[in-house]
């Protein structure tokens, strides 16, 4: 038999391995997710300390690649809403403070209205590739856990915005992260958070990637908030994915909402059903 030949052989010798393997991958991956699932869908196991570990494992290697985080539409929305609180609520633009700041597309935003800006993240690599591609004198990026570090090496802020923490965590987390928050404010400083939320009752999601527990919208203006509390906002960008069928109707209007994302706040209130997540960005003061 020709060297030709034998080489295709083996290579299909190979192939057929590789899928075995595979399959017994595939089955591992379903064993693993269903045994997950088991425990986290019953109610007679306490599972914090697994939610813990998937919760910080999945911030700490997000990639924020998915659409709902890529979207241009969701970017800019969030960018003017930003911006109209910034411009209301804050006397001072002197320093802004990016939570959980991920690829720093809101650091650097901010940066545009502050005269500095520091991101923070939990993940040491994503703060690394931030730091290497910073070309923004006025930004700076720290890898450091907010509740725990040295506040006299972060300071104090006029600005503080922060996504997603109440929702990627246990609530008797709650005070002691929003306390560490406030910690970080200037006296007249804002602190601005941004939650996903359920408009009717509560709800959680637990799978073998990540932890969320969409609250109810009233949630983050009552008990621990509330005497901090001064407005709240629906993100309406959050249910973008949910207008296709407006989009596919009313092709003008999308062309209008791409100009003044802004828009979508009396789309979204008409046309969403509200049994799907919600979010909004929640407004306190020190």
């Amino acid at each position: 038999m020709d060297k030709l030949n034998k080489k295709l052989i083996k290579a299909k010798q190979r192939l057929v391995k590789i899928e075995n393997k595979k399959l017994l991958i595939e089955d591992e991956i379903k064993y693993l997710k269903d045994k997950i699932h088991l425990y986290f869908d019953s109610s007679i196991y306490d599972t914090s300390k697994a939610e813990e570990y998937i919760i910080n494992y999945f911030w700490q290697n997000a990639t924020y690649s998915s659409d709902f985080y890529t979207s241009v539409l969701k970017q800019n929305y969030t960018k003017l809403r930003l911006s109209k609180i910034a411009k209301k609520y804050t006397k001072s633009k002197n320093r802004a403070l990016d939570v959980g700041c991920g690829n720093g597309l809101y650091t650097e935003y901010l940066a545009s209205i502050f005269s500095k800006c520091v991101g923070l993240d939990l993940s040491v690599a994503r703060i690394k590739k931030n730091i290497k591609n910073n070309n923004i004198e006025n930004v700076q990026y720290i890898a450091e856990n907010f509740i725990t570090c040295d506040t006299n090496k972060l300071g104090k802020f006029d600005f503080i915005f922060a996504s997603d923490l109440g929702m990627y965590s246990d609530e008797k987390y709650h005070k002691s992260t929003f306390e560490a928050l406030l910690n970080l404010l200037e006296d007249d400083g804002i602190l601005v958070t941004r939650e996903s939320t359920s408009l009717k009752g509560d709800r959680s999601y637990k799978s073998s990637n990540y932890v969320a527990y969409y609250r109810n919208k009233k949630y983050y203006q009552k008990g621990i908030y509330k005497n901090n509390f001064l407005k709240s906002y629906r993100d309406s960008s959050y249910n973008i994915k949910h207008l296709n069928k407006y989009f596919s109707i009313f092709k003008d209007v999308k062309l209008e909402v791409e100009k003044n994302p802004l828009l979508l706040d009396k789309i979204v209130k008409k046309y969403v059903d509200r049994d799907f997540g919600s979010g909004h960005y929640y407004i306190y003061k020190r």
